[in-house]
């Protein structure tokens, strides 16, 4: 077992900060990561510059994501694409009514100029989760 100690940075949409879907993603991040996970609603404040995100995305030593409506806002984008760049890996969090589970994103893909909301796609790959090399 891996003993290292991480940090995360858990990249979400606005829309989902303080309800039920953003409290069900930060437990389950809590059962398979061995770190701290900088949430940005719960751990930073708000600002209108996006390089403060993209710093502490820089930092990390892997981004959790997740889509909005099947869609990545220009914020999760652009965080997604710096880490990418940067061969820090980058996982989505897919869920359903009963379960969550992580996948490996591969790829981002812009589909969108001006609307905020609907930005980006992820492309991402099934995984195990006992293949991560952060789990508890």
């Amino acid at each position: 077992m891996d003993n290292k100690y991480y940090l995360g940075y858990h990249s979400h949409s606005t829309r989902t900060y303080n309800t039920e879907i953003e409290k069900r993603e930060q437990d389950y991040l809590r059962t398979i990561f061995n770190g701290i996970i900088i949430c940005p609603n719960k751990n930073m404040r708000m600002v209108k510059i996006n390089q403060h995100y993209l710093d502490i995305v820089a930092k990390a030593d892997c981004i959790f994501v997740s889509e909005y409506d099947g869609f990545l806002g220009k914020g999760s984008f652009g965080e997604c694409v710096l880490a990418l760049n940067k061969k820090i890996p980058v996982y989505t969090i897919k869920r359903n009514e009963v379960e969550l589970w992580i996948e490996k994103v591969t790829e981002v893909i812009q589909i969108s100029e001006n609307n905020l909301s609907e930005f980006g796609l992820l492309i991402s790959k099934k995984l195990s989760p006992k293949k991560l090399p952060f789990i508890k």
